[in-house]
């Protein structure tokens, strides 16, 4: 679960969103709300996504571009922080009786996640690798 509505005093105290992130940003603040010890509740709310992809290009395109900038994200929190990047989720454990009693809506659902997560994956490994430099610079690494 992703951090959605907060204080002001708590966001600023967090530093607000990490712009260096572009996806999972979120994530980022739920992991230093609970690192923080911040009290955090839950709601039962209805969503509404305002410009969420209407066609599996769309989603394809969106998290490909998301998964081309999450080396960021991974290099703060590591591969597999809090299980957010993982398409298997305990829920889905959980609600094994609902996508057995819905195979047409679980079988679109298994469709989206594999372009979903395909997608980001193919984004992931085709965005340039950036060496932490922990050392200066040998004299080969310098042009001449």
């Amino acid at each position: 679960m992703s951090a959605r509505f907060l204080r002001r005093t708590v966001f600023l105290s967090l530093g607000g969103y990490d712009e260096d992130l572009v996806a999972a940003e979120d994530y980022d603040l739920q992991i230093r709300l609970r690192a923080g010890n911040y009290r955090i509740g839950r709601v039962q709310a209805t969503e509404w996504h305002i410009g969420e992809p209407k066609s599996l290009r769309e989603v394809a395109s969106k998290h490909h571009y998301y998964g081309t900038t999450l080396r960021s994200y991974v290099a703060k929190h590591g591969p597999a922080d809090n299980g957010k990047l993982l398409p298997f989720r305990r829920a889905f454990a959980r609600h094994w009786v609902d996508f057995a009693c819905h195979p047409v809506l679980s079988t679109g659902f298994l469709i989206y996640l594999t372009v979903k997560y395909g997608a980001a994956l193919a984004g992931y490994l085709s965005s340039p690798k950036r060496r932490a430099r922990t050392e200066p610079p040998s004299l080969a690494d310098q042009n001449p």
